[in-house]
């Protein structure tokens, strides 16, 4: 371990843990901390309210502060968080000994309200107060917002101990987004000693072993922590998101309409995990009946993510897949062979992949790239086809593309600020080795005088004879999408019959080559 973070970690002997408990008022601060633990902002909020205005000087008042501001900005409160910085500057004008303080708290909150440059500027003032551990917190805030955030923490650096969970807690938090868990552990353990049946240890062990897709590890730890703090609204939602994950889909259901802190009514992420969960045991069951259901959350959902400017995309592309599945539309007997299904559609796309997406998707697992989400434009339609492919010729005449993948749209444009229409894709091919195909693009448009145009993105050759030097802000060519000219698709059935047929040939040989070494 670094040197200067062992130095850090020996600092709380267990005689120090016990001095810091024994602090005056470390009880009422104490009973402060419960409510923020469970989620309950707003009773936190009152809890500080009430130690402060009971005494201003309480000995631990600057602790209680800083649960305050957490508590508020939890809860997106700006107007009380422009009103307790108001607070904050009063008191510091009345007690000059307690300026630092006092300034380093209104720095914190200037970080929470996205005003970095004012905070930078109080931190100037208050530089070198390494004894102080909200103005090495605000030192460290600061610091994370930087383009070249330092190796360790400012609060590393603290020369005296102290006993402020919303401090630790963001250390563990830098700590975790530097991906230094081997420093955080110690950290987790003071917090543990200092502040008894705190949450933040379970909290870190449930992300961390969601990244390694321990998922009978992460529910282990999430159900710990949504039966211990039952009001909090994200742990109901951990414990449930693990088990679905675990393919515990009526686990995952019961556990979201028992949570005491979640509310399925105004939670889009509940209520959309709620819709995944019922629609997996619906479509395993084929009961009408819990689709139904499934179709009401998931509805619920994207009216939600609506409301948030989030695109609602996912919900609504599983409402139409269960919509599919209540009007049978795919009927087993009738199956249609996957070489018919996949040149049935008019409509073909290729996306041009650059050499980074390309690796990504030939070394992504299969089940993490099945569904994607892509910018097509306004007129792609489900069951046109969408090829991914790479350009390796570097020509821009005559471009020879290699397809990659092949998707399927799948689901309506749907809007996007940025990306403007997005498209559902479901993959349906993924070759073993590129496929060589020569295909024209379609001319890019002429932008109808007036409307919103941006830069022409870079096109092969075939698509700039248009005498246009800008387009539509819509048109997919902005994000690398070309449309195929009619008669496209011809060539690339074609190509991926030779393509098929070279690699039953390769098999064939390969076989005969086993059997002729047996034999010899």
């Amino acid at each position: 371990m670094n040197p200067l973070v062992q130095s850090f970690v020996d600092s709380y002997p267990e005689s120090t843990i016990k001095a810091l408990h024994s602090q005056a008022g470390f009880t009422d601060y104490a009973a402060c901390l419960l409510p923020l633990w469970n989620g309950q902002n707003g009773k936190a909020i009152d809890a500080a309210s009430a130690v402060i205005s009971a005494n201003p000087d309480h000995p631990m008042r600057f602790q209680v502060y800083r649960m305050w501001i957490e508590a508020l900005a939890n809860s997106g409160e700006k107007l009380a968080l422009h009103a307790l910085q108001e607070h904050l500057l009063m008191r510091g004008e009345a007690a000059p000994e307690d300026r630092v303080t006092y300034m380093a708290l209104r720095g914190l909150i200037h970080m929470e309200l996205d005003r970095t440059h004012a905070a930078r500027l109080m931190l100037r003032a208050i530089s070198g107060e390494t004894g102080n551990p909200w103005a090495m917190e605000l030192n460290e805030a600061v610091l994370n917002r930087d383009i070249n955030p330092v190796e360790l923490p400012a609060l590393i650096q603290m020369n005296k101990p102290f006993a402020d969970y919303v401090v630790w807690q963001n250390l563990v938090r830098t700590f975790v987004g530097m991906n230094q868990r081997h420093r955080a552990e110690p950290c987790l353990d003071i917090i543990d000693r200092l502040f008894t049946g705190n949450p933040l240890r379970d909290v870190c062990y449930f992300h961390w072993t969601s990244e390694l897709a321990d998922w009978a590890s992460a529910l282990e730890h999430a159900t710990h922590l949504a039966s211990t703090f039952q009001d909090h609204p994200d742990y109901g939602f951990f414990a449930a998101h693990a088990a679905y994950k675990m393919n515990r889909f009526n686990q995952a259901v019961v556990t979201l309409e028992a949570s005491k802190g979640l509310n399925l009514e105004t939670d889009p992420d509940a209520s959309l995990l709620h819709g995944q969960a019922l629609k997996q045991i619906g479509m395993q069951k084929h009961d009408a009946g819990i689709l139904e259901r499934a179709t009401k959350s998931l509805s619920r959902a994207s009216k939600l993510l609506s409301r948030e400017g989030v695109s609602p995309m996912v919900p609504e592309m599983l409402i139409r897949e269960i919509k599919e599945a209540l009007d049978d539309v795919n009927d087993a007997n009738g199956a249609v062979t996957e070489t018919a299904s996949l040149f049935r559609p008019t409509g073909a796309w290729l996306v041009k992949l650059s050499a980074r997406r390309y690796q990504e998707l030939r070394t992504s697992r299969e089940s993490s790239i099945e569904r994607l989400v892509r910018p097509l434009g306004p007129d792609a339609r489900p069951g046109d086809l969408c090829f991914f492919a790479i350009d390796e010729s570097g020509n821009t005449a005559d471009r020879t593309w290699k397809i990659a993948a092949i998707y399927t749209v799948d689901s309506d444009p749907v809007w996007h600020p940025y990306w403007r229409h997005q498209s559902a894709l479901q993959l349906i091919h993924l070759p073993k080795k590129l496929i060589s195909v020569d295909v024209k693009m379609v001319d890019a448009p002429v932008a109808p005088k007036g409307m919103d145009v941006a830069p022409a993105t870079k096109a092969p050759k075939a698509a700039k004879t248009s005498k246009a030097s800008r387009l539509p802000k819509d048109h997919p060519l902005r994000f690398g999408v070309y449309q195929l000219e009619e008669g496209a698709l011809d060539l690339i059935q074609e190509a991926i019959k030779q393509h098929q047929q070279g690699e039953a040939q390769d098999s064939r040989d390969q076989k005969r080559n086993q059997t002729g070494h047996k034999a010899v």
